[in-house]
């Protein structure tokens, strides 16, 4: 199958689960050519789990929205709505989840070379963090984007360089070392998700912000100590996954409080 194909699959995916119309189909499909569909799309037909449709329709999204803009402002274009859905952060980083367990295991079974890991990791950790960004803000900020993009493709690329090293002295990670080091960058997505939402909300007449952690057994003391209520102008506000230790494990969120 080529990539067109699988491309048009996960569109027609959409169209019948109602994320799109045909209409929004045939725009999308229609304003890529071969090597832009090459460079976004590398395995993401590979894992089809209950989450797929979400993710492939944030990342056929930010395609067509984030990567067109030819200025750093504000794209002012919703995004199927689907950042409003409260399901949208969570199902994003269960997919992340998914998707770096499915390439460590591919990396230390010896079925991809490493040069190709690193390459598809760095490509699906922006696809990642641009899909959380756009839930958030519902368009393009790349004034805002851009440095947790960089920051966290630095962070990334030390990891691999270390992992390169261990085989090096031929004492390669585990298998689960690097799906659980893998995972922590889905904190980083999560935080930048609630950033934007957090700008959008307050532009509809917010009053409070409040900070709700899970609060089990597992939950980190920096989740633990935000706990509470923030007013919108407060020169801190803490993110859910940004702070959180576990970073990708996190599933505290917060909540929005209007005026009557």
């Amino acid at each position: 199958m080529t990539i067109e194909q699988e491309v048009l699959q996960w569109l027609a995916r959409l169209v019948l689960d109602g994320w799109i119309t045909e209409e929004e189909a045939a725009e999308v499909f229609s304003a890529w050519d071969e090597d832009e569909l090459e460079l976004f799309f590398p395995g993401m037909i590979e894992q089809q789990d209950d989450n797929s449709t979400l993710v492939a329709a944030a990342t056929l999204a930010g395609v067509i929205i984030g990567f067109k803009a030819e200025t750093d402002g504000l794209v002012l274009q919703q995004v199927f709505s689907l950042g409003t859905r409260p399901e949208y952060p969570d199902a994003l980083q269960d997919w992340w989840t998914q998707r770096t367990a499915f390439l460590a295991n591919q990396l230390t079974s010896g079925t991809m070379a490493f040069q190709e890991f690193a390459r598809l990791i760095d490509v699906e950790l922006q696809t990642y963090l641009l899909s959380q960004h756009m839930g958030g803000y519902g368009g393009i900020r790349w004034n805002l984007l851009r440095p947790t993009v960089i920051e966290q493709r630095a962070y990334m690329q030390r990891f691999t360089d270390q992992i390169a090293w261990q085989v090096h002295q031929q004492s390669p990670y585990s298998n689960g070392y690097i799906a659980n080091r893998l995972n922590l960058y889905g904190g980083a997505g999560r935080g930048e998700y609630y950033r934007g939402r957090i700008a959008q909300n307050i532009r509809n007449g917010l009053i409070g912000i409040r900070y709700i952690a899970v609060d089990d057994g597992v939950t980190c003391r920096p989740c633990s100590a935000a706990q509470g209520f923030y007013e919108p102008d407060a020169g801190y506000i803490p993110t859910p996954g940004s702070i959180c230790l576990g970073g990708g494990h996190c599933r505290c969120r917060l909540e929005f409080v209007y005026a009557v």
